[in-house]
This record gives structure tokens, C-alpha cells and sequence, in this order.
């Protein structure tokens, strides 16, 4: 809750839907309703699912022009909101780098960008690159679609299925961002872990020094390292050069064929030719002259002994 509403865009308003909440959630969300009138608590039992229904209601009395998601284990980074902001100015879906941290600190980065066919056929054929947290879309985009939010098929990711039945709906222009904005600490990966170790990571995670070598740690992760890249520049390198070896001796080649056929055009013969060519009737005498000698010599070349041999 604090890293939503700490964000550097500061008009929005924060949509808690509750699932099934135990006392302590009811207290804790009575005073962050009364501290910031921003806050608004949706209390429901316990729904299908993961209680997808409920954020359909909730949505319903949405005020804002997009919707951005937190999930229970995960946080914004500051700039969160502004980014998909910026991204859903020429697009209707969107999301930011999603990757997560497991519990040795280490980052995996899911790569993936929507402009590529590859990567949608690769979410259609369930496989799950994205989190709720880094999602974000329209309101006009979210009303367009039948039933909104609705609990996924056993065997499927709900992230996933709303994922897909908002990307399939005609028309849906998909902005995939390219910086880290979100923090996320899968709950599956910290079973059994205390609510003081979960606030200590995450409170680890949010000083300034370990956000702000973040980008730098993404780009290493993702990137191979340096000696290799610069490996792999030069043999390409290499290959551009052969490559441009080769156009360059075509066109010399091409160069030297369209001469030789200039300096005949040029000839005193070929003028000549042309020349003799113009009179009349001397065309159809010369292709019947042609017609009588190719087999002629043809006869010749079938009677060559160095042929036979």
C-alpha cells in the first residue's frame, strides 16, 4: 500500500479488493481508509478462485482513464504509474519489464515484446511471461470486454486468461515498455516464510542503493557478457565486409559487361548492320538464310569424328 500510494503520479485513487480477508486486513485498511481519502476497501468473502468477480465490481465504480494492478506480494517502484501512463497514451494494453526476485536476491527476467508475433503466439500457447503487477490498460479497453474480470479455467494462470481475452478483443494495440518498475517476491518461492522476513525483504529492497543499481543488474542479467558481445559484433563485423567484397565485384563485373556492349553497339560493323538491316526485305531474306543453315550445321557437327570419338 505505501508504494501505490507513494507514486509520482498523485492523482489516482487505490482499489483494495478483499477476498476473503481475515480481521487484521479489516483493521489495517480502516485506518489507511480514514489517512488518505484516496483509499477506498472492497470487503468480500471469499470468492471462485482468486476472486477475480470481485475485481470486476470494484472496477465498476472506477473513476480513473487506466488500471494499474498490485498483487499482495509484489511493489511499485515510485515512477510505476507514469510509465504505463506514458505507454497507454498510444495503446490500450500495456506492461512494464516484468521479472522476479527469488530468495537469494537474484533477478530472472522474462523476456518479452508484444510488437513480435513470436512472443503473443508464445503467451497463446500458456506460457506465462508476465504478471498481474506490470499490467496495466484502459478503462475503455476493460469495458469492451464481455463479463470483465472472470475466474480462469482450472489449469490456467489467471493473469493469463485476462491477459489473453483482453489482448484477443479487435483492434487491442499492445505497448510492451522496456524499464523495471515493479518488484516482485513470488509467494510460492517464500513458503513459510514470517511476515517479518517478507517486510524485510521488501524493505531491503526499497533502499536507495539497491534501487538504483537495479537497471544496471536487469541489463547484466539480460545481456551476455561483454567479451562474448564484442566477440560476436566482430565476426559479424567480419561477415558485412566479406559481404560488401562481393556486391562491390558484381558491380565492377556488371560494369565491365555493360561497356563491352556499348563499344559493339559503337562498332563501325554493328552500324553497318543496323543499316543494311533497314532495307527492305532484307530482314525476312537474312531469317530465312538462318533458318537454311542451322541445319546444315548441324549435319556438320553430327559428322565430326572428333565427336564420335
Amino acid at each position: 500500500m505505501p508504494s501505490a500510494l507513494a507514486q509520482t503520479v498523485s492523482e489516482l485513487e487505490v482499489l483494495v479488493v478483499g477476498d476473503g480477508a481475515p480481521d487484521e486486513t479489516r483493521e489495517l485498511m480502516a485506518e489507511l481508509v480514514a489517512a488518505d481519502e484516496r483509499v477506498r476497501f472492497f470487503d468480500n468473502p471469499k470468492g471462485e478462485r482468486h476472486g477475480e468477480a470481485h475485481r470486476h465490481v470494484a472496477l465498476q465504480e472506477a473513476r480513473g482513464e487506466i488500471v494499474c494492478y498490485l498483487s499482495d506480494d509484489d511493489v511499485w517502484l515510485p515512477d510505476h504509474v507514469e510509465e504505463l501512463q506514458r505507454l497507454l497514451a498510444d495503446a490500450d494494453l500495456s506492461h512494464t519489464v516484468s521479472f522476479l526476485i527469488d530468495v537469494d536476491d537474484r533477478l530472472h527476467v522474462r523476456r518479452v515484446d508484444f510488437a513480435r508475433a513470436h512472443f503473443r503466439e508464445v503467451l497463446l500457447g500458456g506460457d506465462s511471461r508476465i504478471h498481474l503487477s506490470v499490467i496495466g490498460h484502459t478503462m475503455e479497453l476493460y469495458r469492451r470486454l464481455p463479463g470483465g474480470w472472470q475466474p480462469a479455467p482450472q489449469g490456467i494462470y489467471t493473469d493469463l486468461h485476462f491477459w489473453l481475452r483482453v489482448q484477443s478483443l479487435p483492434g487491442t494495440r499492445i505497448a510492451s515498455g522496456t524499464r523495471p518498475t515493479v518488484l516482485h517476491f513470488p509467494s510460492t518461492m517464500r513458503v513459510g516464510w514470517s511476515i517479518d522476513e517478507r517486510i524485510a525483504e521488501i524493505d531491503r529492497w526499497q533502499e536507495p542503493g539497491m534501487a538504483d543499481a537495479l537497471p544496471q543488474r536487469l541489463l547484466d542479467n539480460v545481456l551476455p557478457d561483454r567479451a562474448a558481445l564484442d566477440e560476436a559484433l566482430t565476426s559479424r563485423e567480419r561477415e558485412v565486409v566479406v559481404l560488401t567484397a562481393r556486391v562491390e565485384a558484381s558491380e565492377r563485373q556488371a560494369a565491365e559487361q555493360r561497356a563491352q556492349l556499348q563499344a559493339i553497339a559503337d562498332s563501325l560493323t554493328w552500324r553497318l548492320r543496323a543499316g543494311i538491316l533497314r532495307v527492305p526485305g532484307l530482314r525476312a531474306a537474312a531469317r530465312a538464310l538462318a533458318r537454311l543453315a542451322a541445319p546444315a550445321a548441324a549435319g556438320r557437327r553430327d559428322r565430326d569424328p572428333k565427336r564420335e570419338r
